[in-house]
């Protein structure tokens, strides 16, 4: 399988098109334009089942903010860039720059670069059993009465590393 690499760079560079232009009496001005996609309706609901508290409440980091970022923070964006638009985590900080992540959430981009993320992706790695334990539980309990027995555990990737 390969992988078509995006140019996130080159996506939104130049001036806009202004639409409003053409309107007589409505005198917009557009000097920035980013797609957000379904950013904005995505990080509440991640709030909502608490993804950045539980990894940082888990995960102990070594210092109090690495860089001006919790894990917890790295782990939800990238979590909305798997759900949003996924890309290889060397794009990350380009995405995050087009996707207007500062603006939405006051992360700046470059906080987001692929060595932070990776490292994130390191801390989390002994205790992604506990993360995803605690968010089931999360789940469970806010939700309301969630039948547990018409819950499907998609095993596609173990059985995918046991085949190898």
């Amino acid at each position: 399988m390969s992988y078509k690499r995006r140019n996130y760079s080159g996506l939104f560079q130049g001036k806009p098109v202004n639409r409003f232009q053409s309107i007589p009496g409505i005198n917009i001005n557009i000097d920035t334009m980013k797609t957000i996609g379904s950013l904005y309706l995505l990080g509440p609901f991640l709030r909502a089942l608490g993804v950045r508290d539980i990894v940082d409440r888990i995960v102990p980091m070594e210092r109090n903010v690495e860089r001006g970022l919790t894990h917890g923070q790295v782990i939800e964006q990238l979590v909305l860039n798997r759900l949003n638009d996924p890309c290889p985590l060397l794009h990350i900080e380009e995405w995050a720059e087009a996707r207007g992540v500062l603006e939405l959430y006051g992360i700046p981009p470059d906080k987001l670069n692929d060595d932070r993320v990776g490292r994130a992706l390191d801390a989390i790695a002994p205790y992604e059993n506990d993360i995803e334990e605690a968010i089931v539980l999360g789940v469970l309990s806010r939700f309301g009465k969630i039948d547990t027995d018409q819950i499907l555990w998609d095993l596609t990737s173990l059985s995918t590393a046991l085949e190898n």
